[in-house]
């Protein structure tokens, strides 16, 4: 079994655009209003599209989730201890918890099938 990565970013893309409705993403922030549903459906999404992107470079998907998380967790730390704004602390959320659901989820893919590296995918190894 193998991790789909664009059903990932799929669902999330979904997820952001029915917490938006339409709207653009910074336009609620710039007028002052706090949207911590959007930024957190916001932080899903770039957290995928992350490790989307280091696994294109040939990471695995699962070292890149991991290396994802913990930057994002850390992150998301940071802004706790420092009393960052719900908007950012909505949005680390977001992308640490998906990275989580994916990992858990790697975790549970087949034991012995292996992950196919993007290069493979071409016929190049």
């Amino acid at each position: 079994m193998s991790i789909d990565l664009d059903h990932w970013i799929e669902i999330a893309t979904d997820m952001l655009q029915g917490c938006s409705d339409g709207r653009a993403l910074c336009g609620a922030a710039k007028a002052g209003t706090a949207v911590p549903g959007m930024k957190y459906a916001e932080g899903r999404w770039a957290a995928l599209r992350e490790v989307q992107r280091e696994h294109r470079a040939g990471a695995t998907i699962a070292a890149a989730a991991s290396g994802v998380e913990q930057s994002w967790a850390g992150h998301l730390e940071a802004l706790e201890r420092r009393g960052g704004g719900a908007d950012w602390i909505a949005y680390r959320r977001g992308g640490v918890e998906v990275m989580a659901e994916l990992m858990a989820d790697i975790g549970s893919a087949e034991i012995g099938a292996p992950e196919i590296r993007p290069t493979e995918l071409n016929g190049h190894h």
